[in-house]
């Protein structure tokens, strides 16, 4: 469990005999890391870290507000899939050049919250108010799912409390490899192990202490095993010498190392990023070259590259896609244009909860086990979403 390069670790005192604040200061104790004991809400532990500070500190304390919320991707001017999240842990012990948490998020600290139990019982009383409707919720947008697992066990509580809802779906996304705490938990087909995915030559040189690409899909290959349902992302998808050929590449060694029939869905999306990202990426990482392609400051605030070019990244992935994993694994865009649903997929799901549904109709239909009966349209149009 070590080799994440952490310094310090303080717990803030109120969470102090939570279980999960119990395993960190054990793994403080046994790496031989500082170990400091703060009152909550202590503001000078988090002032005036820099990136790097950050990446060498974790804080251990409690949630504030909601344990469940909107995507904090969605946008109305693209077509929204409507995921929730758990943000358990906020930052990241990996050194992706793209990431946007190096401007996105003020404390560059390593936040874990320990009050698990109680962020899962507020999720479930929010699922039981619209027991119709299946909520896909991941814990992997503010941090990756299963990079400290290995020290917070927090997936155990997660993944088996999800197991009794009758409405929820757990997805763990990560690009890590670090999947034993997984493998003897009974899950019962209520969670989905997803993982980001580039090529080998991207992996490299631009997603910093993450698992291999042969790691990652040895990993699936494993939870699959133990009977999880597994998901995969390529985004960003990123420009380089011979993409045409690498993604395609990449979409095979999937299907050749587990069976679609355990590919519950695929999204696609293209590099992307607010301007001020550029200057943290040229100061942070000089010799990625990841901004260098033809980008542009498109409609929604962010930079991406031009619609041509998006359009020919996923025209050419979607298509491997099918190839290799037949018809079934449900495969979308992610925070894009409805114009590019057109172009790509051939027809644009319906304003604010046609994904959403679209997504209910192709899971349930493939796994009957997630709802008592099909998914109804009217349970998803208009339905608010959860702790926003």
């Amino acid at each position: 469990m070590s080799g994440f390069g952490f310094k310090r670790v303080t717990i803030e005192r109120d969470v102090a005999e939570l279980p999960v604040a119990r395993r960190w200061a054990d793994y403080a104790l046994q790496q031989r890391l500082e170990l400091v004991w703060a009152e909550p809400q202590s503001a000078a532990i988090h002032q005036g870290k820099s990136l790097y500070e950050g990446k060498q500190e974790v804080v251990v304390c409690r949630s504030k507000g909601s344990a469940i919320k909107p995507c904090r991707g969605r946008d109305t001017r693209c077509v929204p899939c409507n995921l929730h999240v758990i943000n358990q842990t906020s930052n990241c012990p990996f050194n992706c050049s793209y990431c946007f948490l190096q401007i996105y998020v003020n404390n560059p600290v390593t936040t874990v919250h320990a009050d698990v139990e109680e962020m899962i019982d507020q999720v479930e009383r929010l699922l039981a108010t619209q027991p119709e409707r299946l909520f896909r919720v991941t814990t992997g947008d503010l941090g990756d799912s299963l990079a400290l697992d290995e020290i917070s066990l927090v997936n155990r509580d997660l993944v088996e409390r999800f197991a009794r809802t009758s409405n929820g779906l757990l997805e763990l996304k990560t690009k890590s490899h670090r999947v034993e705490p997984l493998l003897d938990l009974d899950h019962r087909g209520r969670t989905v192990v997803s993982w980001s995915m580039n090529t080998p030559e991207m992996i490299a040189a631009e997603e910093h202490r993450c698992a291999s690409l042969e790691e990652r899909l040895e990993a699936a290959r494993r939870v699959v095993e133990a009977g999880y349902l597994v998901a995969f992302h390529f985004d960003p998808m990123i420009v380089h010498d011979s993409w045409q050929e690498g993604y395609p590449a990449v979409a095979r060694r999937i299907f050749e190392t587990v069976p679609a029939g355990r590919v519950a869905w695929v999204s696609l999306g293209s590099f992307r990023f607010h301007p001020p990202l550029l200057e943290r990426v040229e100061h942070r990482f000089p010799g990625s070259r990841i901004t260098l392609g033809e980008l542009t400051l498109a409609s929604d605030g962010k930079i991406r590259y031009f619609k041509p070019i998006r359009i020919g990244l996923y025209q050419i992935l979607w298509k491997a896609i099918r190839e290799a994993g037949g018809p079934d694994p449900f495969v979308y865009l992610c925070m894009e244009l409805p114009e590019l649903w057109r172009r790509v997929a051939g027809h644009v799901p319906e304003p604010d909860y046609g994904l959403d549904f679209e997504f209910a109709c192709s899971l349930v239909r493939r796994y009957p086990w997630l709802m008592k009966r099909p998914p109804r349209r009217e349970a998803y149009q208009g339905a608010g979403l959860l702790g926003g």
